[in-house]
């Protein structure tokens, strides 16, 4: 669709618009009746809501807290699945667990965080109840009791066996 600028209002009903190319040359000016100028605004996007609070729960699930008061479940499988990341250290329940509130994000020591917009388009509402209920509604893999999730690194996850005979 192309842009026009409104460069003289002809009279009452009519203006003078031109339109232009890429390089900002004028390809036409022409009149066109005020009724038939559609008004169209640019969406504003609306500002991502900071993270105020955050608890970790079973299954490498984050219960948040957004400024605007609303509590949801956001599950960091697919993070933590991937090898090699930031992430990866947190497969470790330890580490998880350390997860804290700065800028109005999650993060964790050593550097990882993740972007409000992404945890709030990306969870679900919690509406209470346990936490093995409502995570285990929402389809997440979850281990009954923390002391059941591996604290070691990439061989174990997810929950699998080590190789080498041990757990």
């Amino acid at each position: 669709m192309p842009n026009g600028t409104i460069v003289e209002e002809l009279d009452g009903n009519t203006v003078l618009v031109e339109f232009a190319d890429e390089k900002g040359e004028t390809v036409a000016l022409i009149p066109i009746p005020k009724a038939l100028l559609v008004q169209v605004a640019r969406p504003v996007p609306k500002p991502p809501l900071d993270v105020t609070a955050v608890e970790p729960l079973a299954g490498f699930v984050l219960r948040l807290t957004f400024e605007n008061g609303e509590v949801r479940r956001f599950s960091t499988a697919k993070l933590l699945a991937r090898n090699g990341t930031v992430f990866t250290p947190l497969r470790r329940v330890t580490m998880f667990r350390q997860v804290f509130v700065a800028d109005g994000t999650v993060c964790w020591p050593g550097g990882a965080d993740i972007d409000p917009e992404l945890l709030y388009e990306q969870s679900v509402p919690d509406f209470g109840g346990s936490s093995e209920e409502s995570v285990a509604s929402t389809n997440y893999p979850i281990d009954a009791e923390w002391e059941n999730m591996p604290e070691v690194g990439l061989e174990q996850w997810p929950y699998g066996k080590q190789e080498n005979g041990g757990n």
